[in-house]
């Protein structure tokens, strides 16, 4: 999509952890009451899976970041009728609305991409209970955190941690800094758009202690589709998506940190 170059993905099995912290999949589509009409019918569809159901009609407050970016919990207006389902551990969430259904994954649950095919096939369904054919948004967006911890008495900072773990190319702008030990804070949002295909790739550096000993390094990739899309190429674009994403993903990354995912 973007020319990032394709990961090889035959190693994909050996890898023992990662670093998700939640994988967001989400279709948009144009408001139906339909949704609500046939609210039981999709509750017995997923009940299996997510037995626990929650109206957020009333709520009115949601968590998201940005009007243009797959939102981490799905905005829902104090107008608009919508309601969640939840796993039993609390670990995935569907999200509908009049115009909207999102699958949020806590990163501790992910696997690989099955968690979210096996979905997909469960949501067909309730594409044909509720009439809907199209959509105008396809999204996955998939939040990486990796914490880190200076220990001891080492001079290391946080920014020459960051050098260890992200691609040297994303950190150019970065290297002339002066008095890179005192940085706090070193995020950076890239937007591609290339026909129908949008990605927003946020990445960088959160210091969470006043001693500089603590943080984080954030790479966050959301990539979305948006036109008029059948329902019928929904599996083959969201494989699509998936596999730009861990083009991205591998791209960002150093040689170091990928071998940490096998150990």
């Amino acid at each position: 999509m973007f020319g990032f170059p394709e990961a090889e993905r035959s190693g994909i099995e050996s890898h023992k952890k990662h670093y998700l912290k939640s994988v967001i999949f989400q279709v948009k589509f144009k408001a139906t009451d339909e949704i609500d009409k046939n609210k039981d019918g999709i509750t017995s569809i997923f009940k299996d899976q997510f037995p626990r159901v929650n109206d957020t009609k009333r709520d009115g407050v949601k968590v998201s970041f940005g009007t243009d970016k797959t939102p981490i919990v799905q905005s829902v207006s104090q107008d608009d009728f919508g309601f969640e389902l939840r796993s039993a551990d609390g670990n995935n969430m569907f999200s509908f609305s009049k115009g909207a259904i999102s699958l949020t994954i806590s990163g501790n649950a992910y696997k690989n991409y099955n968690n979210i095919e096996e979905n997909i096939v469960l949501l067909k369904k309730v594409f044909g209970l509720c009439k809907i054919t199209s959509f105008s948004r396809v999204a996955i967006r998939k939040l990486n955190i990796i914490e880190f911890e200076i220990v001891g008495e080492s001079e290391t900072t946080p920014m020459q941690i960051i050098e260890m773990i992200l691609n040297p190319n994303l950190l150019s702008s970065s290297a002339c800094l002066p008095k890179p030990e005192r940085i706090q804070l070193n995020i950076q949002t890239i937007n591609y758009v290339e026909e129908n295909d949008r990605l927003n790739l946020r990445y960088g550096l959160v210091v969470s202690d006043a001693n500089n000993k603590k943080g984080q390094i954030l790479i966050d990739i959301d990539l979305f589709t948006v036109g008029d899309i059948p329902v019928s190429s929904l599996e083959s674009l969201s494989v699509k998506i998936n596999i730009e994403i861990f083009n991205i993903f591998n791209w960002a990354i150093s040689e170091e940190a990928k071998e940490q995912l096998s150990k």
